[in-house]
């Protein structure tokens, strides 16, 4: 039975139509969707971009606190002249404030390098165990202090401790009289939330097999 010429135009257009679609397929496959590898790439890419987004936010705080208490009158005052009522009146009060410090550090800067020492150290939450040898940053603590000396101003480092990733801003401490001096450094640091990159360790972990 010969097919109608309607008929013909139809079944042609249908044919036509599947084949459109089949090169669509072949077409995306092939140079539009991203390999396996790519999506991985991308999904990892995308993931550290948040963690710093969130890292720069953290770090943001602590600098604001660090730079209020190295411009704090009272501070300037104790680094000149330490005095224990100081600490006992002021620093409970306001160490670990909201949770965004772990570790508070006032450090005095002298001319005579065996003169300069820390006068106030508090670190983390259970002391007996986060306490300022066992997390080995001595020699951080160093180097700090002889960035800060040579650019007196805010710095930023990431510091690996013996107690884990401690994100750490200093800010120089300047004399009242004038011409003002660095006389002091204020060190405040706030370990990077193991428990966060632990659920970020593992749900990469486990986007990466879903592309298996």
């Amino acid at each position: 039975m010969n097919m109608t010429l309607k008929k013909k135009l139809v079944l042609l257009f249908i044919v036509s139509g599947g084949i459109l679609i089949l090169l669509f397929q072949v077409a995306f496959h092939a140079t539009i969707r991203p390999s396996v590898e790519d999506q991985k790439l991308i999904f990892i890419e995308t993931l550290r971009k948040k963690i710093h987004i969130a890292l720069s936010i953290e770090e943001k705080n602590i600098a604001i606190h660090c730079t209020n208490w190295a411009n704090w009158e009272s501070m300037k005052s104790y680094v000149e002249n330490p005095y224990k009522e100081f600490e006992t009146e002021v620093f409970p009060d306001m160490i670990f404030q909201e949770d965004i410090i772990d570790v508070v550090l006032v450090v005095k800067i002298a001319p005579d390098p065996s003169l300069e020492e820390i006068l106030y150290y508090n670190g983390y939450k259970d002391k007996a165990f986060m306490n300022f040898n066992s997390m080995n940053i001595t020699g951080e603590i160093l180097k700090i202090k002889e960035n800060i000396k040579e650019k007196p101003e805010l710095s930023r480092f990431i510091l690996n401790s013996g107690a884990g990733s401690l994100m750490v801003v200093a800010h120089p401490i300047y004399t009242n009289q004038k011409p003002a001096a660095l006389s002091g450094v204020v060190i405040l640091g706030r370990f990077i939330d193991r428990n966060m990159l632990e659920k970020i360790s593992s749900y990469t972990l486990e986007e990466i097999k879903s592309f298996y």
